[in-house]
């Protein structure tokens, strides 16, 4: 005789794709604790800037909502920065996106 299935009877794959899932949850707040270590460390560095652009510069550091926005004004940034306080934004970007700038082709051995 067939039972009825449960409908509380799911599969892993089926767990794991239902929003809000721990594992989805840990990834958003990731994803946000890199975008706020970043902020803060390119408001910091455009803080001793003077000037009109460099108001402009900061405004724009402050209203950034997303990683995009402040990956954006990161060449921008760079460029007026002296070269001793490019370090911490150079670190910051390489934390964030550990591949960026390296060749990641497949190289035969």
């Amino acid at each position: 005789m067939k039972t009825a299935r449960s409908s509380f009877d799911l599969d892993i794959a089926t767990l794991q794709s239902i929003p809000g899932m721990p594992q989805e949850r840990l990834a958003r707040v990731a994803a946000r604790r890199v975008f706020v270590e970043m902020k803060q460390c390119f408001m910091q560095s455009a803080a001793g800037l003077q000037g009109a652009s460099a108001a402009l510069l900061k405004r724009q550091l402050r209203i950034a909502g997303d990683i995009g926005e402040l990956l954006e004004l990161s060449e921008t940034l760079l460029a007026v920065l002296p070269p001793e306080d490019r370090k911490a934004v150079r670190r910051q970007l390489d934390a964030a996106f550990p591949m960026a700038g390296r060749d990641t082709e497949f190289v035969p051995l």
